[in-house]
């Protein structure tokens, strides 16, 4: 939200090729599809004659929540793969033992 003159905006980095030098003056929404996770907000008034505020919000949305690569399939992939080798290890040792044992 800009209050005042307008302002320019400018985001650098991965897929923001449409938000270079954009004119912004009140409410003002962009989205970045596909994101990455760096980027840089550069916030210009040098070209107008009065003051600017700027009130910025950055929102991330999951539209794919379970997508490959995604940290609630992650953290499934992990716990699911600690338990096989948990039941792995449990399993050699229980043959090492009875083997003993005999």
């Amino acid at each position: 939200m800009v209050e005042g003159e307008g302002i320019y905006l400018t985001v650098n980095f991965y897929n923001t090729e449409h938000l270079k030098k954009i004119y912004a003056k009140g409410q003002y929404s962009f989205v970045v599809d596909p994101a990455d996770d760096l980027y840089v907000f550069i916030f210009d008034n040098t070209e107008g004659s009065s003051e600017s505020s700027v009130r910025f919000a950055l929102k991330e949305i999951w539209t794919r929540p379970m997508a490959i690569g995604s940290p609630p399939l992650f953290i499934l992939g992990l716990i699911g793969f600690f338990s096989f080798l948990a039941g792995s290890v449990t399993l050699v040792i229980t043959r090492i033992t009875r083997q003993l044992i005999h």
